[in-house]
């Protein structure tokens, strides 16, 4: 994702983007599982991606988890 790179963004700046977005990204797969479906595909692998090359933890179902070696590689 652009955000990771980006050099005018501070971490910090970049982990509250991927974080908004992780959120909105979970609504939209929830979305999709009750059959409501549409527009782009959800994109929740990429932005759990981005956050593990910036080392954010992950929130997953409200439950934080630490970066984990060997965790996948999911290309952008």
């Amino acid at each position: 994702m652009d955000v990771v790179d980006a050099p005018a963004l501070s971490d910090a700046d970049k982990q509250k983007a991927l974080e908004t977005w992780e959120t909105e990204e979970r609504a939209l797969q929830r979305a999709s599982e009750e059959g409501m479906t549409g527009g782009t595909p959800p994109r929740l692998a990429d932005v759990k991606h981005a956050k593990r090359e910036l080392d954010v933890p992950d929130d997953e179902d409200g439950k934080k988890l630490k970066n984990t070696p060997g965790a996948s590689n999911d290309k952008l």
